[in-house]
């Protein structure tokens, strides 16, 4: 760290030199250059905080010397020194790049005054511009940030829509396309069955060899290069072109486990509501068979009911009418014939009430079928 401001002094007189040096010793270390040629090489070897540059010099005048340094060192103030007070040099002092124009003879006050003046605003000016490249870091960042937020964002409330694990792999790779990377991702959806997609064009026959044998690899994540592995029990993904900024890496390592780990815990659901649907429907089978059969009884059992009420009621006509043609109609004939219609009433009811019964099984299975439906 420099203990005073390093000052570099240009002029090709040997008397000018001395009375700078005077002036500004006490205040500044001082390095001394003889024309703008060795001005250049110097400030290459070591750059000092201001230069005090003459105008008039061989070879190289101080305005194309000014001019030289400017394309390498823009923030170095430069500040001229010269006999001629015509605005035209004015100008080109100003259209080289220089801070400050100063007309000999000077006073050493006016001097010290300018040289720490331009010291001063040159700090302010480089604190201004550091702060500006820090605010517009942290603003780049933040953008940055809040796009690859709305990236995870937009790809939870995709996921929501999904109810299969075929869809929901490509949902996957839609999202991790928006960080910018090629990725190839594989997930295990109901009955262990496997689903595969990609970013970009097809997944590849290595590739897909490599998904399939993560689950051989112990850690959550694998990386080979810019390449990257990311595994979940059901989900893994292949990131083919990680960027090489590590900082830059390392965020979008994060995101694509968050990614990754909503993607497992959703298909991890979908696999669970599938397998209980898929019980439900297994005993609403189930269900629907027993209805079916107990339903068949039911027709057997009315058709054979209706086929023996028939056969009554046939019966005691046929037993009336043999009673009417072979007796005459005493008294005691049509006790006779009302007992006879009696008993036959009653073998009716006898079977009406058996029907009764079936229609209570059908109504206990019809209350199983509300039952299971309720469930749903």
């Amino acid at each position: 760290m420099r203990d005073k401001p390093e000052l570099l002094l240009v002029d090709d007189s040997p008397n000018e030199i001395r009375i700078l040096m005077e002036i500004l010793k006490q205040d500044y270390r001082l390095n001394v250059a003889t024309n703008g040629a060795q001005a250049l090489e110097m400030i290459a070897e070591t750059t000092p905080d201001l230069v005090l540059m003459d105008v008039v010099m061989e070879p190289m005048d101080g305005y194309e010397a000014c001019s030289r340094l400017k394309l390498d060192w823009p923030e170095l103030p430069v500040i001229f020194v010269s006999a001629n007070t015509e605005t035209d040099e004015i100008l080109k002092g100003f259209a080289a790049g220089g801070q400050d124009y100063i007309t000999k003879p000077f006073e050493p006050k006016i001097l010290l005054r300018k040289v720490r003046l331009t010291l001063s605003q040159t700090a302010q000016r480089l604190q201004l511009s550091s702060e500006k490249r820090e605010a517009t870091a942290m603003v780049m960042a933040a953008m940055n940030s809040a796009a690859d937020i709305s990236v995870v964002v937009n790809f939870l409330r995709a996921c929501t829509k999904h109810r299969d694990a075929q869809a929901l792999v490509q949902e996957i790779c839609r999202a991790s396309a928006n960080f910018g990377v090629q990725v190839c991702s594989r997930i295990v959806g109901v009955a262990e069955k496997p689903f595969y997609a990609a970013s970009q064009g097809a997944v590849q026959p290595l590739e897909q060899v490599l998904m399939d044998r993560a689950s051989e690899f112990e850690c959550r994540m694998l990386e080979k290069g810019n390449r990257l592995i990311l595994k979940f029990s059901s989900v893994v993904m292949l990131v083919k072109n990680l960027p090489e900024e590590p900082s830059r890496a390392g965020e979008l390592k994060d995101y694509l486990l968050i990614l990754m780990e909503a993607a497992h815990d959703l298909n991890q659901r979908i696999t669970a509501d599938t397998s209980v649907a898929q019980q439900r429907l297994s005993l609403m089978m189930d269900t629907i068979d027993k209805s079916r059969v107990a339903l068949q009884e039911i027709k057997d059992f009315q058709v054979d009911h209706k086929e023996k009420n028939l056969a009554i009621m046939n019966q005691l006509m046929l037993e009336i009418e043999t009673g009417f043609v072979s007796m005459g109609l005493s008294e005691e004939q049509e006790v006779w014939i009302a007992g006879v219609i009696k008993n036959k009433l009653d073998e009716s009811l006898a079977h009406l009430e058996s029907g009764l019964t079936v229609d209570r099984k059908l109504h206990g299975i019809v209350e199983q079928l509300d039952a299971l439906v309720q469930t749903f």
